[in-house]
């Protein structure tokens, strides 16, 4: 019977008998071990992870994450689609794969992950000093980015995608960030760094170049340190519920159901969830927010990683349907949203064409609940 209800005034999401809160790694009414992706009735399997990678802790600092299971740190679970990763020895520029004029390079420095000796210094002994790695590639839109950050000197650093055709000059600070440059239609690529000031170094990590993230041209999310062997098409991941994996979440998508979402994206597109039935909560390019067919009003989704978003909603599975976001009141529906489907997908699905590029940091599930709007916009609110 589906019921309906207050959760109180401490946390709007008590009441809901499933809480996936990524953020402190605990889980309510069910399990979810990382670093692998063993079949044992988890929330959620990884059936697109096969390939290890560092992301960014909620502190900035990269930290290492498995090839196998939900690729998560305490900023949440990252989702992002398959890319190609040029490039080789991208932390060891001193590298022969790396051709220096005017430059010392050396690998010395203390990496963006916090490891000694992970990345490299590289020092202009000229003017104008570059090093650089020209990679034989077709024709494509590129990114081009790197940890860096200054060691010495008051100089500029200077990025180039196109063999020194252009040059950008970056942002840089005494710690790590990590700028990139974008070339449209770009054949044969290369990353190349230029120093103005002879004596001035900096330290450079990670450094790539990437293609497009489901069109969007943005430093892709998932970080390798590159080494004598291309990376090429790099692992997309997909943290699934599956009928055939036992998963409690499942069930909650073959009946009425109230769900939560909160989490952080670049991309207008995607989907915060997405199955192969009837729960799908797309994000639309024009910024609204889709389910059941009905869109929510522009404005109240906010695109960017340094955007919390909030939504929540639910179905009774015969027609009524309500959903709200970051606060404001409930979109309702009257589409028909009947249970069904195998699986559901968080903020990605099988290709990793409707991946969100950015993160989940806590979801919410319960069967036969549906919240009332004041509660809709209490556990959604900013």
């Amino acid at each position: 019977m589906l019921h309906s209800g207050t959760s109180g005034p401490t946390d709007p999401l008590a009441v809901f008998q499933y809480d996936l809160n990524f953020l402190t790694n605990t889980y309510k009414g069910g399990t979810q071990p990382l670093g692998n992706n063993t079949l044992d009735g988890r929330f959620l399997r990884d059936s697109g992870n096969y390939q290890a990678c560092y992301l960014p802790n909620k502190a900035g600092l990269l930290v290492s994450v498995g090839s196998a299971g939900i690729r998560r740190t305490d900023a949440g679970i990252w989702l992002y689609p398959s890319v190609s990763i040029l490039g080789l020895w991208g932390a060891d520029l001193s590298n022969a794969a790396w051709t220096k004029t005017g430059i010392n390079a050396v690998k010395n420095q203390v990496g963006a992950d916090g490891v000694a000796n992970t990345a490299s210094s590289i020092t202009a002994t000229t003017a104008n000093g570059v090093v650089k790695q020209v990679i034989t590639s077709a024709v494509a839109d590129r990114v081009m980015s790197a940890y860096v950050k200054r060691l010495s000197g008051t100089g500029t650093l200077e990025f180039s995608l196109d063999n020194e055709a252009t040059w950008t000059v970056v942002p840089v600070t005494n710690a790590y960030t990590r700028p990139f440059i974008v070339q449209l239609g770009v054949t044969n690529p290369s990353i190349a760094f230029r120093i103005a000031n002879s004596g001035d170094s900096f330290a450079v990590d990670f450094s790539m170049v990437s293609g497009a993230m489901n069109g969007q041209l943005l430093p892709y999310g998932y970080l390798v340190r590159s080494t004598g062997t291309a990376v090429g098409s790099f692992s997309r991941s997909t943290p699934w519920a599956l009928n055939t994996d036992n998963s409690p979440l499942f069930t909650c998508i073959t009946q009425p159901f109230a769900w939560y979402w909160q989490g952080r994206a670049d991309r207008l597109g995607g989907g915060l969830f997405v199955s192969d039935g009837a729960f799908q909560v797309n994000i639309v390019a024009d910024g609204t927010i889709q389910y059941g067919g009905k869109s929510s009003p522009t404005g109240q989704w906010k695109a960017g990683m340094s955007n919390l978003n909030k939504v929540a909603g639910w179905t009774n599975g015969a027609g009524i349907a309500k959903f709200s976001i970051n606060g404001n009141p409930p979109t309702s529906t009257s589409t028909l949203l009947t249970p069904n489907g195998t699986h559901f997908v968080f903020s990605s699905n099988g290709s990793g064409g409707a991946a969100i590029n950015g993160l989940v940091e806590r979801a919410a599930f319960s069967p036969n609940y549906a919240p009332s709007d004041a509660d809709l916009m209490a556990m959604t609110a900013p």
